[in-house]
């Protein structure tokens, strides 16, 4: 679905390994550069995994097929469900990472605070080194990942998966995510956050502008209580999908240019096709 599209373009071909390395990058952040900083007594505070989940369990069981009076949720579901799974891939991960640096007791050395644990990956495991040196209002992070056995083809040592830059106090910031591609270290997605409390976030995933076809693309996500908001844009293709839902009611709508061509179209709490107020 997602290279019907040409969205994101996160197949094998293009991005061999995003699948497996991506759940790390939306739950902790990371940075390259440490400061001189002197040691408080109190490291960071590390992101929740559960602050980037992208909450779209709605559009798992797609619509019944062949009842045509769920087509604006079924080209909802068409459009959101396989670009979520792309980001939000394999988060039985991105969660033993998180608990592994949340329950580890993290040092102060040469200026920054640092997490380690060992996380399993497929049939091998992830030793990763979390650093987060606070200059100022800001955290800057960094995530360095070694492995003796290979992922996805990929043997990683002292390899820095991303960096990001967070405001002390506050959950909010940005960050970048590196791989190794064609024995490259290559920056293939970008995000930037804001979290307001649990209930309340905002994140947007961008494809950055360097790679051919598919640079700029990327895709929002606003929740604000059961009020929930998907934007997919792909910029090269002049198209946009946009979805919005309650996810207590299940009520919902979509805006698409390639879809009902281009019309609002609404669906009930029983996810059939109404007419939008």
């Amino acid at each position: 679905m997602i290279n019907q599209y040409s969205g994101l373009k996160t197949s094998p071909s293009r991005f061999p390994r995003l699948a497996i390395l991506i759940v790390f990058v939306v739950f902790l952040a990371g940075c390259d550069s440490q400061g001189d900083n002197d040691d408080d007594g109190t490291p960071p505070q590390i992101l929740s995994a559960d602050i980037f989940s992208l909450q779209v369990d709605l559009f798992r069981q797609g619509a019944t097929k062949g009842s045509g009076s769920k087509l604006n949720f079924a080209a909802a579901a068409f459009r959101v469900w396989p670009v979520s799974l792309v980001l939000s891939a394999h988060t039985i991960i991105p969660v033993a990472v998180t608990a592994a640096a949340l329950n580890d007791t993290p040092e102060f050395v040469d200026g920054a605070w640092e997490w380690t644990a060992t996380v399993p990956v497929q049939q091998s495991s992830i030793d990763f080194t979390l650093i987060g040196a606070a200059s100022g209002s800001t955290v800057d992070w960094r995530m360095e990942i070694s492995g003796t056995d290979p992922v996805s083809g990929v043997t990683y040592d002292s390899f820095v998966l991303y960096t990001a830059q967070t405001t002390v106090g506050e959950q909010g910031g940005s960050w970048k995510l590196y791989y190794e591609l064609e024995g490259v270290r290559t920056n293939v997605l970008d995000a930037t956050f804001d979290v307001t409390d649990d209930d309340t976030k905002s994140l947007t995933y961008s494809v950055p502008v360097t790679f051919p076809d598919t640079g700029g693309d990327s895709v929002l996500f606003d929740t604000d209580g059961n009020a929930k908001h998907f934007l997919w844009q792909q910029v090269n293709l002049s198209r946009s999908h946009e979805v919005e839902w309650d996810a207590a009611t299940k009520e919902g709508s979509i805006v698409s240019t390639t879809f009902n061509s281009g019309d609002k179209g609404c669906w009930d709490t029983n996810l059939d096709d109404i007419e939008c107020k």
